[in-house]
């Protein structure tokens, strides 16, 4: 399970019942709505003119798209950023390494080689001394 993801999650819902709850104190309603994301939607679609027209209606646009941009980067990390950092240390390799930094960085970086040898960070170090010849295997 992906922390951020939940984490997202639980703010979006936060907001939602947030603004849910000024609807409700400040206009007669008869129903406040259940604490799930699609019922907290609606029931804020429902009064979207007079949330538009509200005092405190940009800080609510702002605070959504503030969570819609964070969502869409968890969602959608975008692609990973690759360093190459020398030959593989490993006997008889000698193929190039990589460090992969996944964007959204709830992954560790993994450096691994092309030959598909992934070097634990113990082994890091060793990449630069194999480009001077003096890699282990």
């Amino acid at each position: 399970m992906n922390d951020n993801l939940v984490s997202a999650r639980s703010d979006i819902i936060f907001m939602l019942t947030t603004w849910a709850a000024l609807v409700v104190e400040e206009r007669p309603v008869s129903v406040t709505p259940k604490r799930n994301a699609a019922v907290l939607a609606r029931f804020l679609r429902t009064h979207l003119g007079w949330l538009a027209a509200h005092p405190a209606a940009g800080d609510a646009a702002g605070e959504f798209r503030a969570l819609v941009i964070e969502t869409e980067g968890i969602i959608h990390p975008g692609p990973a950023t690759r360093l190459e950092l020398g030959r593989c240390a490993r006997r008889n390799c000698r193929r190039n390494v990589r460090l992969r930094e996944h964007v959204d960085r709830s992954r560790p970086p993994q450096v691994s080689c092309d030959a598909g040898h992934v070097l634990p960070p113990h082994e890091w170090l060793r990449v630069g001394a194999a480009g001077d010849g003096e890699g282990a295997g």
